[in-house]
């Protein structure tokens, strides 16, 4: 093994090499598992686990070009840093494993063809949903199985935000702090909260699952959870509801419908209960049904034991993935069709209420619930909340520009999905 990097994850496959190698050696009598190389920017820097230092290199070629080097390991982190090292080993015929969910994203189609070219493989178990091992059963044991709709909490850093804001009435800034000193979010945390994160992976799932071709990230519509207020919570929780991050894709005539969004979820719905740092995915297919996969999201042991998967599994296979390396169609977001919740801060007075729901049933939109709090409104402003039926995006955005024009609409504070 030729491991890239030995950061938290890095460093955690390296220990875990080395304390189970008896395991290793009875799963695989004809093999020995070794850690031949070790890519570093300092070799002189003190890490979690001791390295010896004949193992550590600087240079990125004397890992791939190592003919006793059998599998890259590749855990550098930085998106475009990790690209080419991929590539690189690739072509140079190395099975590759890898953790980083940007890469696959946005270059999948690309490395996974090299890998074809090659004779290769690429694994990346642990770039999606920790150490559920989502990635093993939908190109494997489900690999059978017709999909046409995905719902998933990906992103750990997110629910464990927005589970603190619901359990505890945390600020988001409070909620994020903590996630970062119980070592559960990155110091720089933004592709988490803007739903990036959350985006690149719901690409790799769709593009396994549904195996209409590969799904571009910048194709999908994604909404992060940036501007959530704990008025939000309150409303939600008030009827029946709590807010989640989710990740959804569905398939249709023609089309893929992927969004991600922050989304009111049912309280009966089997998603409402993944909280902290646990990911959930929700798949349906036929004749598999519908199944509930659930486990950690985020840490290095989890994520750390998909990247030792991937270790056996290219050990016992090596043969590159078989799926469908077009470019997938993905639906333009404003013809996605769903249920919304929209807040909005309004003058409080007789006729406001009739006047925003003309808009919007002028727009073809159904209203199901009109909420608002006794302590929403001053006497002067109400926030006021709307739950809509199906309508789609496009009518839904037209209908809350024309709202945000009235001179009695002082802000529209919310937008999200709805899921029952």
């Amino acid at each position: 093994v030729g491991l890239l990097g030995a950061g938290t994850i890095g460093s955690e496959v390296f220990n875990q090499i080395t304390l189970r190698e008896k395991e290793l050696r009875d799963s695989f009598p004809d093999a020995a598992f070794e850690v031949k190389k070790v890519l570093v920017r300092d070799p002189l820097k003190n890490r979690r686990v001791s390295i010896p230092q004949e193992l550590l290199t600087t240079q990125l070629d004397v890992v791939v070009d190592d003919s006793s080097v059998d599998i890259i390991v590749s855990l550098l982190g930085i998106a475009d840093v990790e690209y080419e090292a991929i590539l690189k080993a690739l072509m140079a015929g190395k099975k590759v494993v890898t953790a980083n969910k940007d890469v696959i994203a946005r270059n999948g189609q690309e490395l996974l063809q090299t890998a074809v070219n090659k004779n290769s493989a690429l694994y990346f178990e642990a770039a999606v949903a920790g150490g559920i091992q989502v990635v093993d059963n939908l190109t494997g044991r489900y690999g059978l199985n017709h999909f046409y709709a995905i719902s998933a909490i990906l992103n750990a850093t997110s629910n464990y935000v927005l589970s603190r804001m619901t359990s505890a009435g945390a600020e988001s800034e409070q909620a994020l702090l903590e996630a970062q000193e119980k070592g559960y979010a990155e110091p720089n945390s933004e592709n988490d909260l803007n739903g990036k994160d959350a985006a690149y992976k719901i690409a790799i799932l769709v593009s396994l699952a549904f195996r209409e071709g590969w799904v571009n990230p910048d194709n999908i519509f994604t909404k992060g959870i940036d501007s959530l207020e704990l008025s939000d919570f309150e409303y939600a929780l008030e009827m029946g509801y709590v807010i989640k991050l989710i990740a959804d894709a569905q398939r249709t005539e023609g089309s893929l419908d992927v969004w991600v969004s922050p989304t009111l979820v049912h309280k009966n719905h089997p998603l409402a209960s993944v909280n902290g740092v646990t990911n959930g995915i929700l798949l349906s297919g036929n004749p598999i049904g519908q199944i509930k996969l659930e486990g950690l999201g985020a840490g290095s042991e989890p994520t750390s034991a998909s990247v030792l998967s991937d270790i056996m599994r290219a050990a016992q296979d090596g043969t590159p993935l078989n799926i469908n390396l077009d470019s997938a169609q993905v639906m333009e977001p404003g013809e996605s069709v769903g249920r919304n919740y929209i807040r909005m801060t309004v003058l409080d007075r007789p006729g406001v209420t009739a006047e925003i729901t003309k808009i919007i049933g002028d727009n073809r939109i159904n209203i199901d619930e009109i909420r608002q709090l006794e302590s929403a409104t001053d006497g002067t402003l109400a926030n006021t909340v709307f739950l809509t039926g199906f309508s789609g995006q496009g009518s839904l955005h037209r209908a809350i520009r024309e709202i945000s024009d009235l001179d009695v609409c002082q802000k529209i504070n919310s937008v999200m999905r709805v899921m029952r």
